[in-house]
């Protein structure tokens, strides 16, 4: 099936030392505060859409927090709202047309931005001479980026840029860094068997399996954190397997013979869409319900896995690690069923792979299972 691609605009925040006013402070050393000129790009972020379907959709970036530091140190904390109202607030608008922020302390390192922060309570930790640890070590959570919907039009956002003396013009502080979405997204458009040995193969559930169910506010991951189920049957079942998942999974019901045509989800143009945190690649299992094959008897609770990515269905570049910001596409094909599926999950016989990969900002690749 056709794939459309999504292309996105980066947020590029630009930050600037302006001269100081006459009011300014004027002392000298680390106490010592400028104003700061920032203007940041027109949210133009388009995400994999609402739902499951790819009609590109922008982003909502309606509210966040820029946090400048100097090494752990918080100097100043601005929140962005939709209707500021307050000395340390500015909105969206004043962030597109570009604004003055002053009381800047001048020793200024970074500048962090984190939007549509949702239930990250940074309010609590992000605070003048406090640590830029304490929100380092907030968690995000899988919910936080993927609801059972799969809408994520507002999914969170984060920037950082080191602030040091201008390229063009030395006397001045700038700072240029990108600002993207947190997560990753894995999309299956068709799931079809072409296997000419096979007879009937009844596709029963969609499992995604190790892949993390949180991440800190610095993007790094715990293992134990980490959703990882291996070979364990019950664990791939529709009978007790699905709570386990959270939202990475889908149940088909009833099951779907995919032998005299491909499952594919509900609606034109839609996928079973999983958004996750970027780290390895996440796995895919295929849980069928029944298996039967030319002169064999018919076998129940089979699975397939799809462990390795390719950027082409042969001769392609391996895809390991996802990146934030990504969208993964493939379709999946079960064309030898002897070396693709077995009675285990997660098992080695049945490791696959062309992954179909397009790039976008929310960035769209289509990968391929490699077989």
């Amino acid at each position: 099936m056709k794939i459309k691609t999504i292309f996105a605009t980066a947020i590029v925040a630009m930050l600037a030392l302006s001269s100081c006013s006459n009011d300014e402070e004027t002392s000298q050393g680390v106490d010592e505060t400028q104003s700061f000129f920032i203007q940041i790009g027109k949210p133009g972020i388009k995400n994999r859409a609402e739902g499951a379907n790819m009609d590109a959709t922008q982003v909502s970036f309606t509210d966040g927090y820029l946090i400048f530091t100097s090494n752990d140190k918080i100097g100043r904390v601005i929140k962005i709202v939709e209707t500021a109202s307050a000395a340390d607030e500015i909105t969206v608008s004043d962030l597109e047309t570009g604004t003055v922020i002053g009381k800047i302390p001048a020793n200024t390192k970074n500048v962090y931005l984190y939007g549509n922060t949702g239930a990250l309570d940074i309010a609590s930790v992000a605070v003048e001479n406090g640590s830029l640890s304490n929100v380092e070590a907030l968690m995000w959570e899988l919910t936080d980026i993927q609801n059972t919907e799969n809408n994520v039009a507002k999914v969170p956002v984060y920037g950082k840029g080191d602030v040091a003396p201008g390229t063009t013009n030395p006397e001045r502080l700038e700072s240029k860094f990108n600002v993207g979405p947190i997560g990753s997204r894995l999309q299956i458009g068709e799931i079809s068997c072409t296997d000419a040995n096979v007879e009937k193969l009844e596709l029963a559930g969609i499992y995604i399996n190790s892949f993390y169910h949180s991440m800190n506010a610095a993007n790094s991951f715990d293992d134990t954190n980490l959703v990882d189920y291996s070979i364990d049957k019950a664990k791939y079942s529709a009978a007790t397997g699905y709570a386990s998942y959270l939202t990475m999974k889908d149940e088909l019901s009833p099951v779907v013979d995919i032998k005299p045509g491909a499952a594919k989800p509900t609606g034109t143009g839609n996928f079973w869409a999983y958004n996750f945190f970027p780290s390895t690649m996440p796995h895919i299992v295929l849980h069928f319900a029944s298996l039967k094959v030319t002169d064999k008897a018919e076998v129940t609770n089979m699975y397939a896995t799809v462990a390795k990515y390719s950027t082409a269905a042969t001769g392609g570049t391996a895809v390991a690690t996802a990146e934030a910001g990504y969208v993964y596409t493939l379709n999946i094909d079960i064309s030898d069923y002897e070396n693709q599926i077995s009675d285990l999950p997660e098992s080695s016989s049945s490791v696959m792979g062309y992954v179909d990969i397009d790039i976008i900002n929310w960035q769209s690749k289509t990968i391929y299972p490699e077989w």
